[in-house]
This record gives structure tokens, C-alpha cells and sequence, in this order.
């Protein structure tokens, strides 16, 4: 089923982010990162593949790469609370503990009951305390 929507929506930058997220979920990261990037080709302005993007590369460490992708998701749509989840975690694992905080309370304020608001507090709990 999802080769025939494949096939159907080739040029359609949804399908290729939906089929990265499912790759990401099933820790398939490199396919993931194959299908952010058709997306992205497809259709650049388009904010979700570059958050998922960014999402693939923290997993495999690439924090740069990540970052890179965070701030074009944030430059597309500057109110993508996720983005900012994810900005602070890639600052926390540079080190960055000051802008890692700001923007872990940046998605707080956005979705102070999202999917990421217990994991944020903690972070941030954790990270004012070093």
C-alpha cells in the first residue's frame, strides 16, 4: 500500500515526509534521511521534512547537520513549537546549556501541555541545575 502511494504521489513532498517518519520510527535513519531530503527537494519551504531531517541526523550524531535543519524548519515557521523541543536538546548535547534552556522554555511557552512539556521541564530542571 505504501509503494502505490509512492507511485501515486511522487511529486508530492507529503508522502516522501510521511515515509521519512515512518523509516525514523523504525530506525531505518539512513532511508529516513533519503525520503526528508525528496521532500525537501520537492518542495523546500515546507518546514516538517527539515524538522525530520534534523531529527534523523541528532540520532546519528550529527549535531551540525542537525542544527542546520533546525533553524531552517524555525526560519520557514518561526511558531513550530517541536522545533524548538528539538533545538534545545541539539544546544544540550553541544554543551550549550544556556541556549538549550532558552529554547526548551521557548517550546514550553508555545504547547505549555505538548507532546514534549513533562520531557522540557525535566530538561530544563536538569540542565539549571549543572
Amino acid at each position: 500500500m505504501l509503494e502505490r502511494a509512492i507511485i501515486l504521489g511522487a511529486g508530492d513532498e507529503e508522502v516522501y515526509h510521511n515515509l521519512g517518519t515512518i523509516y525514523l520510527r523504525s530506525q531505518n535513519v539512513d532511508k529516513a534521511i533519503r525520503a526528508y531530503q525528496k521532500a525537501i527537494r520537492i518542495n523546500n519551504e515546507y518546514a516538517d521534512p527539515h524538522l525530520g531531517l534534523a531529527s534523523a541526523f541528532f540520532q546519528q550524531g550529527k549535531l551540525q547537520e542537525s542544527l542546520k535543519e533546525i533553524n531552517k524548519t524555525l526560519q520557514i515557521d518561526p511558531q513550530y513549537a517541536s522545533a524548538y523541543y528539538q533545538l534545545g536538546r541539539i544546544y544540550g548535547e553541544m554543551g550549550m546549556k544556556k541556549k538549550s534552556v532558552s529554547a526548551l522554555k521557548e517550546y514550553s511557552k508555545h504547547e505549555p501541555s505538548g507532546p514534549f512539556a513533562k520531557n522540557a521541564e525535566e530538561l530544563i530542571k536538569q540542565l539549571e541545575s549543572q
